[in-house]
């Protein structure tokens, strides 16, 4: 949270030079103060209009404008601000009425150091005071932004293990993922490629912010494009608005200011690519953006996989295989479940402040769900294998070892 760092600023209002100077080189400048110094009702008046200062010190017996009518024209531009009244005694009349008129306390003339200090400390109290509260309040409205936001990230990512576990409702989840990947990195489109395997062409899949006349032409060949980059290589891509290589995004049609894309890999194969970017803000994406990016990658992957062997493969295996893989996409199913639970529930702790949702909150998520995403590839080779008709016996007798060494781990 911020500190009270600047030096509190006293506004001296006395037509005495020489009180004036006492005040400024005696007791402010040298504790710590930064004085300022109005010798005129006007001038007082004009320099607390430019910046308001966090104390007055006013001399009730000004010469031309009255002390009474500073006091007035203080409460009429600046009422809360606090003023110590410099008087002489015998002057009690004069205090009660300037007490009605805002003055907080007075100090009497021949000024006395020590007075002077006290005083001086007795009226910043409260300057302090409204100044730390403001602070607490601006602290607590920005904690209470970022645990809003926190909370609809983990909103999110429920939604997305959510559809996992439906696992036929493929449109729903790269629709999420897309929605997601938006929300998480303040993108202003996001967009998930996935490789053709017949031409090796990358086409649109998913997208969110991006114009159904753009997202019709989006189909783009892997080579001479940033997109292929990343399919090429298998690594993640950002690039902010300064680096020349985004003249390449005119191959697809557009031009951006800043972009990310990831790729989606599942056994170190890139199956697709899941991208951000911005075309109207100029804002560049950070590391955190790319490691949030990575992890809906994953879900994406898993998500894919699962899908494809629904579509067709238990469909081609024997009877005993098939209740092996139903087995294990029964295995499947409550692993997700189980990780969808654990985030429902960090969730509902975050929405009644029994947590505070921080970007560490994300960061312990992490590795929970890479173990879990490991445990889903390990499930998702054994279904390839045992749904593929090229699998030999051999090979389908290890593949059923292993299915034993999972359920003996994790099936319960």
């Amino acid at each position: 949270m911020e500190t009270l760092q600047t030096r509190e600023r006293i506004l001296v209002i006395e037509d005495s030079e020489e009180i004036a100077a006492f005040l400024r080189d005696t007791i402010l400048t040298p504790s710590g103060y930064e004085p300022l110094i109005a010798n005129t009702g006007q001038e007082a008046l004009r320099l607390v209009l430019e910046d308001p200062p966090d104390l007055i010190l006013l001399d009730l017996n000004l010469s031309q404008m009255t002390g009474m009518q500073v006091l007035q024209g203080l409460r009429d531009t600046v009422p809360g601000r606090p003023v110590t009244l410099m008087v002489f005694a015998g002057s009690a009349e004069l205090a009660v009425e300037a007490f009605r008129l805002g003055a907080r306390n007075y100090v009497l003339k021949p000024l006395k150091p020590h007075e002077m200090l006290k005083a001086i400390e007795d009226g910043l109290r409260e300057t302090r005071l409204r100044r730390e509260k403001e602070l607490l309040t601006e602290e607590l409205m920005r904690s209470n932004r970022q645990l809003e936001r926190r909370v609809r990230e983990l909103t999110m990512l429920y939604g997305i293990t959510q559809a996992m576990t439906n696992l036929l409702d493929l449109e729903t989840l790269l629709s999420r993922v897309v929605e997601a990947a938006v929300f998480l990195t303040n993108a202003d489109e996001g967009m998930i490629f996935l490789i053709d395997e017949e031409t090796n062409d990358l086409y649109l899949r998913a997208a969110k912010g991006v114009g159904d006349k753009r997202a019709s032409l989006l189909l783009l060949p892997t080579r001479d494009s940033l997109i292929g980059q990343v399919v090429k290589t298998g690594q993640p891509l950002r690039i902010a608005s300064s680096d020349p290589r985004l003249d390449f995004t005119v191959k697809t049609g557009y031009m951006v200011n800043s972009l990310l894309y990831v790729p989606l890999k599942f056994r170190g194969h890139t199956k697709g690519v899941l991208g951000v970017s911005n075309r109207i803000s100029d804002r560049g994406f950070t590391r955190t953006d790319q490691s949030r990016l990575d992890l809906l990658a994953d879900h994406t992957v898993m998500a894919l996989e699962t899908a494809k062997l629904h579509d067709g493969a238990t469909a081609r295996v024997p009877d005993a295989v098939g209740e092996a893989v139903a087995e294990l996409a029964q295995y499947e199913y409550q692993t997700l479940k189980a990780f969808a639970a654990d985030t429902y529930a960090l969730k509902a702790s975050a929405e009644r402040g029994a947590i505070t949702c921080t970007d560490d909150t994300l960061t312990r998520l992490l590795p929970a769900m890479e173990r879990k995403i490991g445990q889903m590839a390990s499930v998702t080779e054994i279904l390839n294998g045992l749904a593929s008709p090229d699998t030999s016996d051999e090979d389908r007798e290890e593949l059923q070892r292993r299915l034993r060494a999972l359920k003996a781990r994790h099936i319960t």
